[in-house]
Order: structure tokens, then C-alpha cells, then sequence
């Protein structure tokens, strides 16, 4: 995820071959396998036909490889995500792989259903030489393939250091029978939204009443654990915690359920916001009786990981209505903090001026503008200089948080004081480009300001630009109040739509 102008060219391999295999399969006839493929066969690595239907799918396929090697085949449906991985021996020059009949899958507030249903679907044989056995690695030493670059017919060929992929598009069922499927999926992803939207609505009133319940005990000071308030906080949190578990379990969110869901990152969002708020009490708990530090790296981790969850399921379900939007700040103007112990500050944004002046951790500095990855700061005596983006955090006046012993953090992250904005994510493993929904305007928003970021490193050598990698994905994170795989989810979704045919 850090090296992300490599990651931009993988994509744009990955998803110009689906788009290849997408034009060879639909120009195919229905035994799934390109003309002169069979001149081909004993030159290539291995070739295969897909032979589908509702409840069961056939792979017969040939190799060139010794007898013993193991391939991996993954089933995915278009779109949703993956339905099963299974292993496939070549033996004599050949290989089978079948998925179902009788394959079930765990859907959300359904159970068990047949997984192979009328739709489309991708399949993927992959060969990777890492993951064979020791006879089988000593038989392909000797193998001239792995030296080979082979066209495979019917499918897009990737190759990375040795690994080999084949990836095909086929459909189950008939034209009446896919419509049928549609009809019935998008009422179940209907159900399951509202449900979802509900799940969001009663988890964000319970981190809403329990950030108020502290904060007001914050207010009154510290206590020991002998005092009455002690008993009083002992018994709410155990209340509020029962309750959460209650509702957990009504929700079915302590289930596992299959990935082949919709809306399924947002589920797995909501279940990441009850697990990590139910820890919340303790770490609070801790903080009121002086045994942990307003500062405390546990707590400010799982508040920030809460809220990323969070942020993730409303960027995909929308905000609940009875959500308060935050309340405009008059005239606030930015500060910047110091996260390193010693920083540079410099006469311009570049190492190439000299250091004026160096400021500690922790130290508040007022912002005066910004240019590429440094931020212009006003020093004492009106003087301006510029630190470097990957030392220091942006933030909003009056929100600035000294780490102090007990004494000076910044309030616990709030959930309903932010605006999130309106994603629409994609399986970035199973959806082929020419699948990709049209981007959303925040996603070509958060897409444009990462392209922009990420281009001002091109200068900058590598061990540096990894680590200002990492800040940007950070600090976008924090601005959006999303986690680093939904931001990186929606710049390769927006890059994929872009080089669509």
C-alpha cells in the first residue's frame, strides 16, 4: 500500500488484462477456449475450458508442467467478492478443478444458500513456485517454462517473479434465469443496507452516550478507585457494556458470514466499531482514577480506530438522519504541532535552505500556508520558516494536544461532530475494469488530492518518500476520518475507472 506509483502501474496491468480477457471471452464460442489454442498448449504453461452451471462448475485444463505442481484456483463472483479458493495437481500433463455441487455460503440474515446461482463470474488458476513442495521446486529447476513467456488463450496472462495467472469470464445460467438472480439480489441488498443503516444509527448512540457520560466525569476532576464515583462508573460501563453485547448479538454481528454480502465492508466496519468501543470504558476508566495518561497511545489508537471504522460504514450507508452536523467555527484559524523530538525549521519549503530556528515535540506553531509537503509556520518575534509535513500534524485552533503526563491530550475523538463523505467501493480482487461503477464526486475528490500529493515525490529519494507515503495515507486518513484500505480502495477504484476502454 506504501509504494504507491508502483502499486498505480500494477493496476493498470492488472486491469488492462482483465479488460482483455473480458473482449477474448465474449468473442469465444461456448466451449470457452480460443481457436489455434490447441497448437498452443504444448508450448505454454497450462490452458484450461470452463464448463458452468447453476450449482457446479467444471475446470479441465492441460500443462506443461512436471507431475507433483500444485495450482490455485479462485472463484469469484463479479463485482461481490470471493466465493472459494481451491488447489488443483497436475498430473500426466493435466488438471481438474471443481467447485460444488452442494457448495453453500453464509449470507447475512439469511444462513446457508447455494452459492453457484445465474450470474457472472471469474476464474482464476494461478501458479506460484513458492508455495510448491521441494519435488516439485527440484523438478521445475529443470523446467524450461518458468524461463518461458507464454501467451495462454482465453485469458489474461500476468506474470511476477515466476507466478503464473489465468483469469476467465463466464456466466451461469440463462438470460431469464440472471434476471430472476438480479431481481432477488438487489431486494436482499436492499434488506441489507436498511439493516446496516439501522446497526449505524444504534452504534453511533452508544458512542455518543458514552463520550458524553465521560467527558462529563472529566469534568468533575480525577477520582481514586475508592471513591463512590469509582462504584458509580463500575456500574454503568457494566450496563452500557451489556447492552452493546445485547445489541451485538441481535444484530448478528458476532456472526461470520461470507465475503459474497453487500455492503459487505461496512459491515465488517460496524463489527470493528462494537469491538473497539466496548474496550473503551476500561481505558477511560483508567484515565478518571490518575492510572493512565490523558495522552495514552492505547486509548488515542483505539478511539482513532473506532472512528476510522466508523467513518467507513457512513461513507458507504450515508449518515443517520438524527446525526447532528457539526457547528461552523468562526474564525478558527489552523495550527501545527510537532511530532518529532527535534525538528528543522527552514528559511523554505526544501532541504536545500538552512535551518533558522529547531522546535521540540509537542510544540504549537501558527499555520500560514503550505506548499507541496511542507507547511509555512510564524516562529516567535513574527518570523516565518517551514517544516517538513511527515514531522508534524495540521490542526484546527483550539485543538491542539500537549502530552503532558496526565494533563494535556485532546478530547476523545467525537463521532458525530465530522462530515463524511459518499463512497461507493468496489472488490478490487473480482471486479473487472469494465464492472467499475462511475465514481462518486468525493471519491474523484480524495483521488484528485492523493494524484496531487503523490506526484510532488518523484524527487525525493526512496527511504524518504516511503516515509511521506505513509504520512499522506495517514493524514487523509485523519482529514476524512476513513481508514487507510477504504482511502486506498477508492484511488485505485477512480485509476481503474480512469483507463477504462
Amino acid at each position: 500500500m506504501r509504494k504507491f506509483a508502483v502499486g498505480s502501474l500494477v493496476l493498470a496491468v492488472i486491469l488492462g488484462g482483465a479488460v482483455w480477457v473480458s473482449k477474448q471471452f465474449f468473442a469465444e464460442q461456448p466451449g470457452f477456449q480460443a481457436k489455434g489454442d490447441a497448437e498452443r498448449q504444448d508450448r505454454s504453461a497450462f490452458a484450461y475450458t470452463v464448463t458452468a452451471e447453476i450449482g457446479q462448475i467444471r475446470v479441465n485444463g492441460t500443462s506443461g508442467f512436471p507431475n507433483g505442481v500444485v495450482l490455485v484456483g479462485t472463484l469469484d463472483k463479479v463485482g461481490i467478492g470471493q466465493i472459494e479458493v481451491k488447489e488443483a495437481l497436475v498430473m500426466n500433463g493435466r488438471f481438474t478443478v471443481e467447485f460444488g455441487p452442494q457448495l453453500y455460503v453464509e449470507y447475512y440474515l439469511r444462513g446457508m444458500q447455494e452459492a453457484l446461482q445465474a450470474g457472472l463470474y471469474r476464474l482464476t488458476i494461478e501458479f506460484n513456485p513458492s508455495q510448491q513442495s521441494p519435488f516439485a521446486q527440484e523438478a521445475l529447476s529443470r523446467s524450461p517454462l518458468l524461463k518461458l513467456s507464454p501467451t495462454l488463450g482465453g485469458g489474461s496472462y500476468e506474470e511476477d517473479s515466476a507466478t503464473m495467472r489465468v483469469a476467465k469470464l463466464f456466466t451461469i445460467g440463462t438470460a431469464v434465469e440472471q434476471r430472476e438472480t438480479q431481481v432477488r439480489e438487489q431486494q436482499y441488498q436492499q434488506m441489507v443496507r436498511q439493516h446496516l443503516s439501522d446497526t449505524l444509527r444504534v452504534l453511533t448512540n452508544f458512542w455518543e452516550r458514552l463520550n458524553t457520560h465521560y467527558q462529563d466525569e472529566r469534568s468533575k476532576g480525577y477520582f481514586s478507585r475508592n471513591d463512590l464515583r469509582a462504584d458509580d462508573w463500575q456500574i454503568w460501563s457494566s450496563q452500557w457494556i451489556g447492552e452493546l453485547k445485547g445489541f451485538a448479538a441481535e444484530a448478528q454481528l458476532d456472526e461470520t458470514v461470507a465475503s459474497v454480502l453487500p455492503y459487505y465492508p461496512a459491515r465488517e466496519a460496524l463489527v470493528t466499531v462494537s469491538r473497539h468501543i466496548m474496550v473503551l470504558p476500561r481505558l477511560y476508566f483508567e484515565v478518571l482514577t490518575n492510572d493512565r495518561p490523558l495522552g495514552d497511545r492505547e486509548l488515542q489508537r483505539t478511539e482513532q480506530l473506532a472512528q476510522y471504522a466508523l467513518g467507513d460504514a457512513i461513507a458507504q450507508l450515508g449518515q443517520p438522519p438524527n446525526m447532528p452536523l457539526p457547528a461552523p467555527v468562526e474564525g478558527a484559524k489552523p495550527t501545527v504541532v510537532v511530532l518529532s523530538p527535534l525538528v528543522n525549521v527552514r528559511g523554505g519549503p526544501g532541504i536545500q535552505y538552512e535551518s533558522i530556528k529547531q522546535v521540540k515535540k509537542d510544540d504549537v506553531l501558527d499555520w500560514l500556508g503550505e506548499r507541496g509537503e511542507w507547511f509555512q509556520v510564524q516562529l516567535s518575534g513574527g518570523r516565518a520558516g517551514w517544516v517538513h509535513r511527515s514531522v508534524t500534524s495540521k490542526r484546527p485552533q483550539g485543538d491542539e494536544a500537549t502530552v503532558d503526563g496526565k494533563q494535556g491530550d485532546a478530547k476523545p475523538l467525537n463521532p458525530v461532530t465530522r462530515l463524511y463523505p459518499q463512497l461507493e467501493p468496489i472488490s478490487l480482487l473480482s471486479t473487472p475494469v469494465e464492472f467499475i461503477s462511475a465514481p462518486t464526486s468525493d471519491e474523484v475528490k480524495i483521488y484528485g488530492e492523493m494524484e496531487q500529493q503523490l506526484q510532488n515525490l518523484q524527487a525525493m529519494k526512496s527511504g524518504e518518500r516511503r516515509a511521506v507515503e505513509h504520512h499522506i495515507l495517514q493524514r487523509m486518513s485523519d482529514k476524512y476520518s476513513l481508514s487507510p484500505e477504504q482511502l486506498w480502495n477508492t484511488y485505485l477504484k477512480v485509476q481503474g475507472w480512469q483507463i477504462r476502454p
